[in-house]
């Protein structure tokens, strides 16, 4: 029993204060950035000038290189687009949780990974509209970019929309074809 007494009475000490605060040691930080990490990345534009750019037409598209039909995606998928001149070039690619660089979403090239990812650029809508045709019903697409309007500056390259017609076809087709389409443009 005294040795009971004794533990009891050394765990038994007067309450402590601290004017230590986790609130009193946080950086402030410039709350005027109300968007998320990705999605800021997302809608910041990344100009790049045409003339001597590394930009590269993106060209026609061999549908003869592309699988059958596309994977399904858990996320979903992104569509980008971006005016050179007059055309207008879209790549779709696998939403993943990491941000995509301008540089990958604009070069070249097409592929589809066994691991499911899927990269695939095409210029004009009757190219994107036969890449719309390989998903699987269902699937959700979220179309990104940023609208300068009269802001844009010229000579320089950046994701953006189209005119409200061509995005309007675009929208059309993939409810013909049971996709969500899902624009980041405030309409």
């Amino acid at each position: 029993m005294a040795v009971m007494a004794l533990l009891v009475s050394g765990c038994a000490r007067a309450a402590t204060r601290s004017g230590w605060s986790p609130i009193d040691q946080a950086e402030a930080s410039d709350t005027a950035t109300v968007l998320p990490v990705v999605l800021a990345a997302t809608l910041t534009p990344a100009p790049i000038a045409t003339s001597g750019s590394t930009i590269q037409p993106v060209g026609t598209l061999d549908v003869s290189s592309l699988p059958s039909a596309l994977p399904a995606s858990m996320k979903g998928y992104d569509l980008y687009s971006w005016q050179i001149g007059n055309d207008w070039s879209f790549t779709l690619i696998t939403s993943t949780n990491r941000t995509k660089s301008f540089d990958e979403i604009t070069a070249p090239g097409n592929s589809v990974r066994s691991d499911g990812f899927v990269k695939i650029s095409v210029s004009g809508i009757d190219d994107l509209e036969k890449v719309l045709q390989l998903l699987p019903e269902g699937q959700s697409i979220l179309w990104g970019g940023m609208d300068l309007g009269t802001e844009a500056p010229d000579g320089k390259v950046y994701l953006t929309f189209p005119p409200a017609s061509l995005m309007s076809e675009v929208s059309a087709y993939c409810t013909s074809l049971q996709l969500t389409l899902t624009s980041l443009k405030n309409q």
